[in-house]
């Protein structure tokens, strides 16, 4: 793993870069929020502009995208706000349209090149409407009542998940923790206090790697946000918020491993 830690930064700020040079169409813009300089794995936010069109084609690497505005069509399937499509790689996608502008997250496994009309027979799995989909009680132990999650993705051999996570107005949340996985975050809309790092709003993220301190936590209007990570996810408890990830791991290294609690 090699990307450092990222608290926090806002979308909006970050320069525009196209995707020209791994393969997609000339006007695909991207925001990048975070990369990884050994596996080139990413995650952006897409800015596609109305009349946009890709090719047909593949994505080297399993993708994940997520419509946060617009409508994003690929082949014959339409994707609206709220909805969440796993591009596997090697998978045949059809062209990808947008009629309108479209803005679309977007994380990648390794490098984010696409292979225009060259592919398998494969099927792509079924989009997701999130909006349609029920929420869960968190069962990851430790959080007070008002944190509710929408598991997207879960490996079922590392752990490593996506899932829409959405909290309730006026929420507090007074700890102070540390998970043993990374955990990284895009706020679609709302806002979230993080104790020792500032404010969250629309269009914010964040990338820690394991044992990073944060917290506590406060959301005035309530959130929705979307986050990943690369293991199960398990909360640690401490009392010191600038307490450093060394000594974390120092505590938490005999431990065995943490459970899978989500599926999906």
């Amino acid at each position: 793993m090699t990307r450092g830690h990222i608290e926090i930064i806002q979308t909006a700020e970050q320069p525009t870069t196209d995707l020209e040079s791994v393969g997609w169409s000339f006007d695909s813009h991207a925001q990048v929020l975070s990369q990884d300089s050994e596996t080139e794995a990413i995650t952006l936010v897409l800015q596609l502009p109305p009349g946009y069109r890709r090719w047909a084609g593949t994505h080297e690497h399993t993708a994940e995208l997520y419509v946060l505005s617009g409508f994003l069509t690929i082949g014959d399937v339409t994707l609206g706000a709220g909805t969440y499509q796993l591009l596997p790689g090697g998978v045949m996608q059809g062209q990808w349209r947008a009629d309108e502008a479209c803005s679309v997250w977007m994380k990648t496994d390794g490098t984010p090149k696409f292979n225009p009309n060259r592919g398998g027979g494969e099927r792509l799995p079924d989009p997701l409407n999130t909006t349609k989909m029920d929420w869960i009680i968190s069962p990851i132990p430790g959080p007070p009542c008002g944190l509710l999650l929408k598991p997207l993705r879960v490996d079922t051999e590392t752990g490593a998940s996506t899932f829409l996570s959405g909290i309730v107005p006026q929420y507090h949340y007074p700890f102070i923790e540390y998970h043993r996985c990374v955990e990284e975050s895009f706020l679609i809309r709302g806002d979230i206090r993080l104790g020792n790092s500032g404010l969250m709003t629309a269009g914010s993220y964040f990338y820690r790697p394991p044992y990073i301190s944060h917290g506590p936590f406060y959301s005035h209007a309530g959130k929705l946000g979307l986050s990943s990570t690369d293991a199960p996810l398990d909360n640690h408890y401490i009392d010191d918020p600038f307490r450093s990830a060394e000594q974390n791991l120092a505590d938490s290294q005999y431990e065995a491993p943490a459970p899978n609690l989500l599926s999906t």
